[in-house]
C-alpha cells in the first residue's frame, strides 16, 4: 500500500539563532586524483534546528540521547491544531483542555504517542526570524512563541504514557516562559519521566489528526543531552483524507523509512 509522507526536519542553515552551540561547515578535500569527490568538516550544537531534547537535558540522571529506546523512537504520531489562537495570540500553550476537546473529536490518544503541536510557526522557520522569535533583536527575555503547557503535557504522561512531544516553534515551552515561571517546567516535567522533546519541527501542520507514524533519528551521541535529528512521518492514503490532512507529499513506502532509521540507529 502507498503511503503519504512528510519529512519533519529543517534545513540547517548558516547563521541561526538557537540557545547553544555553534554551526559551520567548509570544504577540506582537495585531490589530484581522476574523480570528485566532497567532504566537510561539521560543528553544530546538540539543540540547533530540528532536534531532540534528551530527558537528561534538563533532569539529572535520566536518559540521554543515545539511552532512548529504539521503540520510543517510532511510534504513533498524534496532530494537536492550535494555529487559530496562536494566530491570536503569540505564546499560547496545548493546554489540557485542548488536549479534552481533541479527545473529544477524534476518539482516545493511542498510549506510546508522541504528540504534535500544530501552530503554524514552522511556516517562518528561516524566513522571518523576528516572526519566529517574536523579537528581532536575539534578546532570550524576550521571546514570544506557542508551546506546551505543562498541565497538557504531565496529563498526556500520567494517563496515556507517552513517549514525547514535538513543537513547530523552538521550544516546546512557550516563549515568555521565562518570565511567568523563571524556570522550564516542560522541560523538568518530560525528563523526570523519560520522555523527549522535538523543537524547530518543520510542517507539523500537514500530519493528519491521528494514524500517522513518526520515525524520529537523532544522532546517537554517547552522553548527549540532544542531538539534531531526521524527523519522518508516514500515513496511509485512507486515514489521510478520513483526517482532512493538507498534506501533497509524494507517497513512499514504510519499509524505506524503517530502514533508514535502523541505519542511523547503529
Amino acid at each position: 500500500m502507498e503511503n503519504s509522507s512528510c519529512d519533519g526536519s529543517q534545513k540547517r542553515r548558516y547563521p541561526l539563532l538557537f540557545y547553544l552551540g555553534a554551526f559551520h561547515s567548509h570544504f577540506t578535500f582537495t585531490s589530484t586524483l581522476p574523480f570528485r569527490q566532497e567532504a566537510y568538516q561539521f560543528m553544530s550544537g546538540e539543540h540547533l534546528s530540528t532536534h531532540v531534547d534528551a530527558p537528561n537535558h534538563f533532569y539529572e540522571g535520566a536518559w540521554s540521547v543515545d539511552e532512548i529506546p529504539l521503540d520510543h523512537l517510532t511510534a504513533p504520531a498524534v496532530m494537536v491544531d492550535i494555529r487559530e489562537k496562536a494566530a491570536q495570540y503569540k505564546n499560547s500553550n496545548v493546554t489540557l483542555q485542548d488536549i479534552e476537546q481533541w479527545e473529544s473529536d477524534y476518539g482516545r490518544i493511542p498510549d506510546r504517542s508522541v504528540v504534535f503541536m500544530c501552530s503554524g510557526w514552522s511556516d517562518y522557520y528561516g524566513v522571518d526570524k523576528a516572526a519566529y522569535w517574536g523579537n528581532d533583536q536575539e534578546n532570550t527575555s524576550d521571546f514570544h512563541f506557542p508551546g506546551f503547557g505543562n498541565d497538557a503535557v504531565t496529563w498526556l504522561i500520567e494517563n496515556r504514557d507517552i513517549v514525547g512531544v514535538a513543537s513547530d516553534t523552538a521550544s516546546v515551552e512557550p516563549g515568555n516562559i521565562l518570565v511567568i515561571a523563571r524556570f522550564f517546567p516542560v522541560h523538568v516535567t518530560i525528563g523526570e519521566h523519560n520522555v523527549y522533546g522535538m523543537e524547530n519541527v518543520k510542517d507539523s501542520c500537514e500530519l493528519p489528526v491521528s494514524g500517522a507514524t513518526v520515525y524520529v533519528s537523532p544522532m546517537k551521541i554517547v552522553h548527549g543531552s540532544g542531538a539534531p535529528a531526521r524527523v519522518m512521518a508516514v500515513w496511509d492514503d485512507v486515514n489521510d483524507e478520513a483526517s482532512g490532512s493538507r498534506s501533497t507529499n509524494e507517497p513512499f513506502k514504510m519499509a524505506a523509512a524503517i530502514l533508514f532509521c535502523w541505519i542511523v540507529s547503529r
